[in-house]
């Protein structure tokens, strides 16, 4: 079915990509994540896979607040 979906979708690669993510974010959100409970490397990869940018030095509360805001602000697009 996604095949389909992605086969005719008829947009740019950008509202592709903001949809993706916006699903993505949402399917995450449903699974009711615990940020807190995942390990550095888990929260990196997590960060990486989603193109969440400056995630590298931070600290593992001020990685979990940027992830948590970038699930905020795909869900309000």
């Amino acid at each position: 079915m996604t095949d389909k979906v992605i086969k005719n979708f008829k947009g740019n690669h950008a509202e592709f990509m903001r949809l993706f993510q916006k699903a993505e974010a949402q399917a995450y959100k449903d699974k009711d994540i615990d940020l807190e409970s995942m390990k550095m490397k888990e929260l990196r990869n997590f960060a990486k896979e989603r193109g969440i940018r400056g995630y590298s030095g931070l600290k593992k509360a001020d990685l979990i607040n940027l992830i948590d805001n970038w699930l905020k602000t795909v869900d309000d697009q």
